[in-house]
């Protein structure tokens, strides 16, 4: 949390949505239980500034990727697995879109809206260059030259039959381009390159 004298600023988790039947992530969809400590941090936020009388601006950024990032994610388990020429795995029949969002672009929210500070909003930070999880495991194979095809796994299996999966996940992030004037500059493709190029030189952090 970045302290103003005028303001308060938080980072949250990207969301997540009550049911596979929400769509587009706009910043009056409600959090559910699978992100609590999101919730809970956005809620601290929020209220603490609410008794302070200071305006609260919020960043919620989407699927986030690049280097050194924490190996339980989606990116570093595809780039892992390409690397070691293991098959890469992907839930279901991979038909599931996401957007993926470079950390460098992030970052460039993060200052612009430490630039204006006081805004007393939240901010969905993320791209619309929308990819099947499917062809991201391709295409990660592709820039990485793995040779151990796709492994098709079930989530159902790890987390239990009530888990239900959304179909398509696309950020709302209107309000960034608008008011902090922000724009995403880096392309899922190059993106992945140089995140590829990075774990390649520090395979000791590669995902086991």
């Amino acid at each position: 949390m970045t302290d103003h004298r005028n303001s308060v600023g938080e980072v949250s988790r990207g969301t997540k949505f009550r049911t596979a039947a929400d769509i587009a992530a706009s910043g009056s969809t409600p959090y559910d239980d699978s992100t609590p400590l999101a919730r809970a941090a956005e809620h601290v936020v929020l209220a603490g500034a609410s008794r302070r009388g200071v305006p609260a601006t919020i960043i919620r950024p989407f699927n986030v990727y690049g280097p050194r990032q924490e190996p339980r994610f989606v990116v570093p388990i595809m780039v892992g697995a390409a690397l070691r020429g293991e098959p890469i795995p992907v839930h279901d029949d991979g038909r599931q879109t996401r957007c993926f969002t470079y950390v460098s672009d992030v970052v460039e929210a993060l200052v612009l809206a430490g630039e204006k500070p006081g805004l007393g909003r939240l901010f969905h930070v993320g791209t619309t260059e929308e990819i099947s999880m499917l062809d991201l495991a391709e295409l990660v194979a592709q820039l990485a030259g793995g040779t151990g095809g796709i492994r098709f796994e079930r989530p159902a299996d790890r987390w239990g039959d009530d888990y239900e999966d959304i179909p398509r996940r696309v950020p709302d992030s209107s309000s960034a381009l608008t008011i902090l004037g922000w724009r995403p500059t880096v392309a899922l493709r190059d993106g992945l390159s140089t995140t590829i190029d990075w774990y390649r030189a520090h395979r000791a952090d590669l995902p086991g």
